[in-house]
């Protein structure tokens, strides 16, 4: 045996075994207060205001929403942009966020926003706002998007390590009206409100999914259906307003990443891996899939227009779907850049995702 571990042993085995013990003890004490300290600092740094920067446009954005004539885009370290659809009175002073396309232009302006979380995903009722994001996190807006403050928040720490849903990131939500709305995520994560969000409470036993798999995406047709999409195809509606949910058969077993509605009442379209598109013209019960040209893209985002179905994933992927005609038209932008969210404009897109703020003409 090596000389040097045999010293070592001698000298280990010289130590009397309540000194052991307390040496052990002190190195675990340590341990733990280390760890709960870098715990402490994180969920600080999560909780400082989002920096405002002119830069804050090129960062990676997630998901956009629109209403009243206001876009309002969501992303990495708490960054939430607004503009509205047609502000042609530039920012002259350079404290603005300019972008064009053609004739039009919008002045996105960085909102005030009390954490550098990252937001995956934004809702908009009238000029109130709902955003989700990674630890649980959920931010509310009273003015249009201008200012946010902090109704949620459960990160992983010391205080809640016990609590299985701490840290869970949330990835999408929808209100019904200004009260009522449902937030989704990992694990299968699934919260509801009745009060605008002063309050949430834990659905994820309302509804079967045993196996805990994610849940991406949760939309609403125009009839007032409910769809939650998830990962191995998991697939929930309901057609109460959230009060019962029932699990629909799978389209196929990898993820979706979200539903888009149709003009047709009980037409409904959801999408997911290698550029898979489904169909159904019963609200969920019955699906076939769409075949997409040229579609080995990721389908992450989807948005309706008055040109049709519109939609967008990696690769630069952009298709539109005619709703009642079937037929499809399919590009891949030079760029090559994945596209997360989409939003209409008068003359084409507003897209964002990894590299920001994009446009595209139509």
């Amino acid at each position: 045996m090596n000389k040097a571990l045999i010293n070592r042993f001698e000298i280990i085995s010289n130590i009397p075994l309540p000194s052991c013990r307390l040496t052990f003890c002190i190195l675990l004490m340590l341990v733990l207060h280390l760890s709960t300290s870098l715990q402490a600092e994180q969920t600080t740094q999560l909780l400082r205001p989002s920096k405002m920067t002119p830069l804050a446009q090129e960062g990676m954005l997630i998901d956009i929403a629109r209403s009243q004539g206001r876009m309002v885009i969501v992303g990495e370290r708490g960054h939430i942009l607004y503009a509205d659809d047609l502000d042609d009175d530039l920012d002259a002073n350079g404290d603005g966020i300019s972008n064009s396309m053609g004739d039009q232009r919008l002045r996105w302006r960085q909102a005030e926003v009390p954490t550098q979380n990252l937001l995956t995903a934004i809702t908009l009722v009238g000029t109130k706002g709902w955003a989700v994001g990674h630890d649980g996190m959920i931010l509310f807006s009273d003015d249009h998007a201008v200012s946010w403050q902090i109704q949620r928040f459960a990160p992983f720490d010391a205080t809640n390590n016990d609590d299985g849903r701490a840290g869970v990131p949330l990835l999408d939500l929808h209100f019904l009206d200004e009260v009522r709305g449902f937030a989704v995520g990992a694990y299968g994560y699934f919260l509801g409100t009745l009060d605008g969000g002063q309050t949430w409470q834990d659905l994820s036993n309302t509804i079967d999914n045993l196996d805990g798999f994610h849940l991406n995406s949760i939309n609403q047709t125009p009839q007032g259906v409910l769809f939650i999409v998830g990962e191995m195809g998991t697939l929930f509606r309901s057609t109460d307003q959230g009060q019962h949910w029932t699990r629909l058969p799978a389209p196929y077993e990898g993820s979706l990443f979200g539903s888009e509605l149709s003009l047709a009442p009980e037409k409904i379209y959801c999408y997911g891996l290698a550029g898979r598109l489904f169909q159904s013209d019963d609200l969920g019960a019955h699906w076939q899939q769409v075949a997409v040209p040229n579609g080995s893209n990721t389908i992450m985002a989807s948005a309706f227009s008055s040109g049709g179905l519109i939609f967008a994933g990696n690769g630069g992927l952009i298709f539109m779907l005619d709703p009642i005609t079937g037929a499809l038209s399919v590009e891949h932008r030079s760029d090559r850049q994945s596209i997360m969210g989409v939003g209409p404009i008068e003359q084409g897109l507003v897209l964002v995702g990894k590299n920001g703020v994009n446009y595209h003409g139509f």
